[in-house]
């Protein structure tokens, strides 16, 4: 078990395998019984760097998967000093380390089943709400010109018609359809609450995140695994 939080983070790889320069490296959606400003999430990338055409999103899981249920538009922030962003709720509870850049009134996005993504959208349009990035219910369709899935985490529910889109994706049980590359972690257990990498790993391997329960109160959450 650890404690959350002093803001810091870590990187990895897409679902493609390309390589990026900012990644997810935690995730607290929506935490049962402790939602409001206790929920966040946390980038790591290259210090100092523009993160002009990202966005933070969420793809719904249950009904009508692949739609986008959530957005947090990250175009006017940069990787802090320090090689993190904190994506924050107003009136947050948390202590943030010099140097992290903070995003606030990130609003309140869903918990599982979902696919949180990083996305960078090039030279295209703006994600919008709604817009279906899996209109047969059966897996990613072309993404729109210029977009890429710079990053991905799936949190499933464990419902049998469940999806998820993420490089990697945790589930309550071994049920719900997944991407094809992508890894895939039966936790066994009922609640999952928190997503985070392991150390500085890059990967989607299930050595290179890891999953949690949390109980506590903020800030002093204690993760159970």
């Amino acid at each position: 078990m650890k404690k959350l939080l002093t803001i810091i983070g870590l990187a990895a790889t897409s679902l493609t395998g390309v390589q990026a320069q900012v990644y997810i490296n935690e995730i607290l959606a929506n935490p049962t019984g402790t939602d409001g400003a206790n929920t966040f999430f946390e980038l790591r990338g290259t210090a100092s760097l523009s993160l002009s055409g990202y966005y933070f999103i969420s793809l719904e899981g249950d009904a009508n998967p692949g739609t986008i249920d959530y957005i947090f538009n990250l175009s006017s922030f940069s990787i802090g000093t320090n090689g993190f962003l904190a994506g924050l709720v107003t009136g947050h509870p948390y202590s943030v380390a010099a140097g992290t850049t903070v995003a606030t009134s990130i609003g309140d996005p869903e918990n599982q089943s979902n696919t949180f993504v990083l996305l960078n959208i090039g030279a295209g349009a703006a994600p919008t709400l709604a817009l279906d990035l899996d209109a047969g219910d059966n897996g990613l369709d072309a993404l729109p010109a210029g977009w890429s899935f710079v990053d991905s985490v799936g949190m499933l529910d464990g419902g049998t018609t469940d999806r998820s889109y993420g490089a990697i994706t945790f589930s309550h049980d071994a049920d719900g359809s997944i991407e094809a590359g992508s890894t895939f972690v039966n936790l066994g257990w009922a609640e999952l609450e928190y997503v985070s990498r392991v150390g500085n790993s890059t990967g989607n391997s299930a050595s290179d995140w890891a999953a949690a329960d949390i109980s506590g109160t903020a800030p002093n959450f204690t993760v159970n695994v």
